[in-house]
């Protein structure tokens, strides 16, 4: 059976490799505190989520659609009990769940864009953060130095 995943070709590198990671982290330090719950959407194998467990102190945790990067993270004792598989349109979480959740290069990847940040949208707290790395169609023509932050109104739910 396919789902429309299956129509989606999974294309770019891993932003996980040592350098990235480290830029990504600094980016996201900011918005972090101790304790926090944050939701990484699309975790592949889990690196941010034990990259922010050891060292900020974040009670992070991951979905990832794909199995068989589930099943390398759940390989990975530090961060097998915090991803877990599930289509970030349809998230495991009560409503409210999260203080921060993260999107890094996942967007452009799920069928129903809208479907997905409206149910980021339902876990995330009222005060809650989304954190969004999306390509950029000039790039490399164009750096990534852009930063947006906009303050969102409570649902009407």
């Amino acid at each position: 059976m396919t789902t429309p995943y299956d129509t989606i070709k999974i294309a770019g590198g891993d932003t996980a490799t040592p350098r990235n990671l480290e830029k990504r982290l600094a980016a996201i330090a900011p918005w972090l505190h101790s304790g926090a719950a944050f939701l990484d959407c699309g975790c592949g194998c889990g690196e941010y989520v034990r990259a922010l467990r050891e060292r900020h102190a974040v009670n992070a945790q991951g979905v990832e659609y794909l199995a068989d990067k589930v099943a390398q993270a759940k390989a990975d004792p530090r961060v097998a009990d915090h991803v877990r598989q599930g289509d970030i349109e349809r998230l495991p979480f009560p409503d409210g769940s999260f203080d921060t959740a993260l999107l890094n290069e996942v967007l452009e990847h799920v069928p129903d864009e809208n479907a997905a940040l409206t149910e980021i949208r339902r876990v995330l707290k009222p005060s809650g953060v989304l954190i969004i790395f999306s390509p950029n169609r000039w790039y490399p023509f164009e750096t990534h130095g852009t930063f947006l932050k906009y303050k969102f109104a409570p649902p009407p739910y």
